[in-house]
């Protein structure tokens, strides 16, 4: 394991250990530090593990963090846009006006996992296994749940529906939801085929005053199971048809 820092040689040095290149390379670690406008745009992080550190204004765009940990970590006004994460481990991390527009997560496992004023357009999360997500504010339209299992995790104020041109990726197929608090959250336009949410919240009270509203473009296989509504008061009362147009 070598602890450095968060630059090209090191990078290099942890990709020829990675790849079995050289006999005295080790995994890159970068602990404690604090960068701003740090550019890490097209670098290859895959298993990079990045430890209590502080990212302002940093650039991530098309970046690979295959099988990275990103452990207590900050990013504040960060862009991932295009960033490859699939099997990354993240734990405690928070990322505040950044964006993840088509991130690919797939088969990502979080444990406390907060975005604060985040987008996600098109952001791919399949066979992700979530715990502890809470998005605040957030804008995740035309994003791909197929088969993540996510609990105990905080959805409201977030947008989950689908856009005009990209609606075909708004899907949750096989997607599991549990124990989430899923009250004033937006699914106008999304196919809800197949998915299922378990001792699920959708319908306002105590200090959610909006309940979840959009009707989904497909509903076959949908299951609720002990959520505070029933699968047809969910569709009936709240994800109805409305007058309100899919953004484009």
């Amino acid at each position: 394991m070598l602890e450095g820092d968060l630059n090209a040689a090191a990078v290099a040095h942890h990709h020829a250990w990675r790849l079995g290149r050289s006999t005295t390379a080790q995994r890159l670690v970068v602990s404690k530090k604090a960068y701003r406008e740090k550019d890490c745009q097209v670098w290859q992080l895959n298993a990079v593990r990045i430890e209590d550190c502080t990212f302002q204004e940093a650039d991530f765009r098309y970046a690979t963090l295959h099988e990275a940990d990103l452990v207590r970590c900050e990013f504040r006004r960060s862009l991932f846009l295009s960033a490859q994460m699939q099997h990354a481990h993240l734990v405690d991390v928070y990322a505040e006006n950044c964006n993840f527009n088509l991130v690919r997560l797939n088969s990502v496992t979080t444990q406390g996992f907060t975005l604060a004023d985040c987008q996600a357009f098109r952001s791919q999360w399949l066979d992700a296994k979530v715990s502890t997500l809470d998005l605040i504010k957030c804008s995740f339209h035309d994003s791909t749940w197929n088969g993540a299992v996510v609990s105990n995790s905080d959805f409201r104020g977030t947008h989950l529906g689908a856009t005009i041109g990209f609606g075909e990726l708004a899907t949750t197929v096989g997607a599991t939801f549990v124990d989430c608090d899923l009250r004033n959250t937006t699914w106008r336009g999304r196919d809800l085929s197949g998915a299922t949410f378990i001792r699920c919240r959708f319908r306002r009270s105590g200090d959610e005053k909006y309940s979840a509203v959009g009707a989904p473009r497909a509903v076959d296989g949908l299951i609720v199971i002990d959520c505070d509504v029933s699968r047809a008061e969910l569709l009936d009362e709240l994800l109805r048809v409305d007058d309100v147009p899919m953004p484009a």
